[in-house]
């Protein structure tokens, strides 16, 4: 999150286009513990995982997984070789999706899938089951793999209701071992999210019911109940209301804001939008594509157009017209003398070129305009702004 009235970004890397599921280069083999059913041909063999600790109703069978579910994967360019993972998180265990019944290692690796058989994005919130890519064991969801945990001989920890973040007690077996154990150093109970990145701190928000990037609530962030959004706390953050701002999508991408794993921008006038977005949306206008109003300071700006309205006098023929304005930032409207290419807010206080023409007049000879001037004043130049469409 970045700029003034910033808010915190939903958990995650950015979306890709790679298949977390698939086979990647890990140096643990891409097949290490894929049991399969013996005497079916090697393309098209299901396979079962080594354990299934899942509880399952009268006449349920045990789920069967292609070879690639159950690969061992690993997170690309992380910075210890052979972490497990994938593009997105670093974590030792995958998800089964309630949608499809597959495995994936994340949210994003299901939603990125243009291969999956169902079409909704999955719901964190109703995962049940992963498996341990340590030693490829079926099990309820949970911080800690139950079968590598028993083999530390300790009895497995209840999950809390929301986020842990501690770690196995030291005891006779080494380091490794331990940690096959954890298969996230941050994992949140209620999300589904397991995540060993050393780049990074994530807290759970309970208004918002997501995890997102930052240390926590009262820390770096606090959350807006009236926007419905965390906020940082930072200095010199400044932020301003709007219900429930997050609800809705991004105005240049359209994708939702809420659950994005992108980092948002918080404009002055309380709009939201991707950082990325805001980037390239700037290059070219400068104005809130929602509301119109600056989305940043403009005054070095508004003082060159300022100097080119000068060197622009208004010609004779139009010294008795006059333009009805509307200015985007502090909303009045005005009557200022008409300009062929900037109109400007009269008002002291704001002086923003960012306003729109609603109409413009010709004065008959010796009549006053609303703005005190008569059409033998001679005012010239005068202010300006952005010209609309059909203006």
């Amino acid at each position: 999150s970045s700029s003034s009235s910033s808010s915190s970004s939903s958990m995650g890397g950015g979306p890709s286009s790679s298949i977390c599921h698939a086979p990647q280069t890990c140096p643990l083999g891409p097949n290490e513990g894929v049991g399969s059913q013996p005497g079916e041909d090697d393309g098209n063999r299901v396979h079962r995982p080594r354990a299934d600790l899942v509880l399952r109703g009268p006449g349920e069978a045990h789920p069967t997984f292609t070879a690639e579910e159950l690969a061992v994967s690993c997170k690309p360019n992380a910075p210890t070789s052979g972490t497990l993972g994938c593009p997105h998180y670093a974590r030792g265990c995958k998800i089964r999706a309630p949608c499809c019944r597959k495995m994936y290692v994340c949210r994003l690796c299901h939603d990125s899938d243009v291969d999956r058989t169902c079409s909704a994005k999955l719901d964190t919130y109703s995962v049940t089951e992963m498996l341990c890519m340590h030693c490829q064991t079926l099990q309820p969801v949970g911080k800690h793999c139950q079968v590598c945990y028993s083999d530390l001989g300790l009895a497995a920890q209840p999950q809390s209701q929301h986020t842990t973040q501690d770690t196995v007690r030291p005891n006779r077996h080494t380091a490794n071992d331990r940690t096959h154990a954890v298969l996230g150093k941050y994992y949140c109970n209620v999300c589904k999210l397991w995540d060993n990145s050393l780049d990074r701190e994530i807290y759970h928000c309970p208004y918002c019911n997501v995890c997102r990037v930052g240390k926590g609530l009262g820390v770096d962030y606090r959350h807006c109940m009236r926007c419905n959004c965390c906020v940082e706390m930072r200095e010199g953050v400044t932020h301003r209301c709007i219900s429930q701002v997050l609800e809705g999508n991004c105005p240049i991408c359209a994708d939702t804001l809420r659950f994005s794993t992108a980092d948002l921008k918080g404009l002055p006038c309380g709009h939201t939008m991707h950082l990325e977005c805001y980037r390239q949306y700037r290059a070219y206008s400068y104005t809130c594509p929602i509301c119109l109003k600056t989305m940043d300071d403009m005054r070095d700006y508004f003082s060159r157009l300022d100097q080119a309205a000068a060197h622009s006098p208004v010609p004779n023929m139009f010294r008795n017209t006059r333009s009805r304005i509307y200015c985007n930032d502090c909303g009045d409207t005005s009557v200022v003398q008409y300009h062929m290419l900037y109109h400007k807010c009269p008002k002291s206080a704001c002086g923003s070129y960012n306003t729109r023409v609603l109409d413009t007049m010709v004065l008959p000879p010796g009549e006053e305009a609303e703005d005190g001037t008569s059409n033998g004043s001679g005012s010239g130049g005068g202010g300006g702004g952005v010209q609309t469409a059909g203006e």
